[in-house]
């Protein structure tokens, strides 16, 4: 009976484990294409248009 109980909660750990490791992947690869999103934003603005030019002293 109670290695039963053992191999019960070891798999229901087991499964709670896989579904961290899972959420986790899933939010590694969320912002991963948000860093893409913005990167390829960033990339596609006109940078001059925000830079002044320097003043000379």
């Amino acid at each position: 009976m109670n290695e039963d109980r053992i191999s019960a909660d070891r798999a229901a750990i087991e499964l709670r484990v896989t579904a961290f490791r899972e959420t986790q992947a899933r939010f590694q690869r969320e912002r991963e294409d948000y860093y893409d999103e913005t990167i390829e934003k960033v990339r596609a603005t006109d940078w001059n248009e925000f830079v002044s030019p320097r003043s000379s002293d």
